[in-house]
């Protein structure tokens, strides 16, 4: 469904842990960013960013400490 839609990114949480997982053919043409949480040291905020010519992500965890990043 959400392939038919064309979107450009999937942005989610999730309670336990955070990932970037890229598009996988046949599956889902655009990328998923979850972030996680609420548990200490698994919490993560994601900062997006955007301008007339890219989306950028970037997740940081409880530390500050950036764990993952896309650009599109």
């Amino acid at each position: 469904m959400l392939n038919k839609a064309k979107i450009d990114v999937l942005i989610s949480g999730h309670t336990h842990k955070y990932g970037v997982h890229l598009p996988v053919e046949g599956q889902h043409n655009y990328p998923i960013i979850i972030g996680g949480g609420p548990a200490d040291t698994k919490r993560t905020i994601i900062n997006v960013t955007a301008d007339q010519k890219a989306l950028n992500l970037q997740m940081f965890d409880d530390s500050g400490k950036q764990v993952g990043a896309l650009k599109i």
